[in-house]
């Protein structure tokens, strides 16, 4: 039960972070809601190592 609460939070964080991204278009919001964890961290990622400088091909998996 808790690790499905943990899960669940980290979700929700991970949406919250991804709706700042966006700015709220509808199409977008509905898309970000079908996003598994790994997906949204996945692009947070890429958008952290992209303001830092990197190239967007070096750490494509």
């Amino acid at each position: 039960m808790k690790k499905r609460l943990y899960y669940k939070k980290w979700k929700q964080e991970l949406r919250e972070a991804m709706r700042e991204e966006i700015d709220g278009d509808y199409l977008t919001e509905k898309m970000v809601r079908k996003k598994s964890i790994s997906d949204m961290s996945h692009y947070l990622n890429q958008l952290a190592l992209e303001e830092a400088g990197y190239c967007g091909t070096m750490f494509n998996y």
